[in-house]
């Protein structure tokens, strides 16, 4: 008996020191620590739906999720790819790290509040469902902050990523995302008719403040004294360089962007409504998983950045990650497609099991394609960036107009897979 205890401590002992060694890269702490969020995140977002599905009526549930929908798509505009850039760019910064950061939530928040201003102008004319923007004071009060804290919270989780703080990510997300589910019901107290909505961005305007108290006060200082020695941004590119470096990397993701939310909106208007909800569950599920790997090359670039003399190193580990986890789990996936939409009912079962199949099959693909994207952002390569995002947004609009007509929503998984 004795014996089998001291088998069993030693053998823990070994798997604790096992862990700490994995850990001690700093590839594979950003790597884990990324994904754990993206994987919290995702979890707690389904536990927020469900629970605004049960206590408000379909309704307001669809108003509101519409406008965070477009709280999301202005900010990701209005952030002018700085996160991209943060990521990149931060770990070099030799001097005034704080006063960078402090100038792209500047930047990012004045073109926030330009893009909500314009939106509220802009969508009723465009649809009258968003007339209330312009008959209700403070909810467009409200969509303004929360396009302003949503950007301000994406930078923030861009800086802790770049001054290796990923590991507070999942603590920040969950945190978050739990406040966004206990405000639901308070949300019915208000009586505002948005209570969604302000579920939604109350929670922000909590974390975001405490989240930069403590990257003020600790994450900052400590990476003054570590990047004293880091090579120079400028002096590693010049200046030119630099600036085009910047504007093909904005393109490159603007355009990427521009497939995420054109595919959607092109399955209403070519299948229609009713069957794009069939193919929008498999869709949110499918690019969730993906941004699991998304994760994983964003610490490529952080890391590298930190490291650039162990970047072809750091390459051929994530890459070998990549193939060891992501294939495996994406065909298991293929095989279990069904079972993944028993939860939205026998008709998701039905007409989305054939969409979410092709789409996870094109998983593995884009595993490899955020891998290069990764590597090109290292290297500072921009036009390889824009290339390739220009040649995935212009074959797959040109396929889903195509397929789509003919296959349904198969087509649209089809075109998206042969992208």
């Amino acid at each position: 008996m004795w014996g089998r205890s001291l088998i069993r401590s030693r053998a823990s002992r070994g798997a604790i020191e096992a862990v700490r060694r994995h850990l001690a890269e700093p590839l594979h702490r950003t790597t884990w620590g990324l994904m754990a969020s993206t994987l919290v995140t995702s979890v707690l977002g389904v536990a927020f739906w469900a629970l605004a599905a049960r206590l408000y009526e379909p309704a307001v549930v669809g108003r509101d999720g519409a406008l965070i929908a477009s709280i999301g798509t202005v900010s990701a505009i209005c952030q002018l790819n700085l996160g991209n850039v943060i990521v990149r760019f931060l770990p070099q910064v030799r001097e005034r790290v704080g006063r960078r950061v402090v100038e792209a939530y500047a930047l990012a928040g004045f073109a926030s509040l330009l893009g909500s201003l314009l939106f509220i102008f802009v969508a009723p004319a465009v649809s009258g469902e968003f007339d209330f923007l312009q008959e209700d004071t403070l909810l467009a009060v409200t969509y303004v902050v929360g396009v302003a804290a949503w950007t301000i919270f994406v930078l923030q989780d861009a800086v802790l990523t770049a001054l290796s703080r990923a590991s507070w990510l999942p603590l920040e997300n969950g945190t978050f995302s739990a406040l966004k589910i206990a405000a639901l019901p308070a949300g019915l107290m208000l009586a505002t008719g948005h209570g969604v909505v302000l579920a939604w961005v109350i929670p922000a305007l909590v974390t975001v403040p405490v989240m930069n108290w403590l990257i003020a006060r600790r994450v900052i200082p400590q990476a003054r004294q570590v990047q004293r020695q880091a090579p120079g941004v400028v002096d590693l590119f010049g200046r030119r360089r630099l600036v085009a470096f910047l504007a093909q990397d904005f393109g490159g993701t603007a355009l990427a962007q521009l497939a995420m939310t054109a595919v959607p909106l092109m399955t209403v208007a070519l299948v229609g409504a009713a069957e794009n909800a069939y193919f929008y569950v498999p869709f949110a599920l499918v690019t969730t998983f993906d941004l699991m790997f998304f994760a994983a090359t964003t610490s490529l670039t952080t890391v590298g950045a930190r490291s650039p003399e162990r970047a072809r190193e750091l390459t051929g580990l994530l890459m070998r990650r990549l193939l060891t986890i992501q294939v495996p789990v994406a065909a298991l996936l293929v095989l279990v497609a069904p079972l993944l939409l028993i939860p939205f009912g026998p008709d998701y079962v039905e007409h989305g099991t054939a969409p979410l199949r092709l789409l996870l099959a094109a998983s593995c693909c884009r595993a490899v394609l955020f891998l290069f994207i990764a590597v090109a952002r290292l290297q500072g390569n921009g036009g390889r960036l824009l290339l390739v995002q220009a040649a995935m947004t212009g074959m797959l609009i040109p396929l889903v107009l195509l397929l789509a007509p003919a296959e349904g929503l198969s087509g649209v998984g089809l075109a998206w897979l042969i992208t």
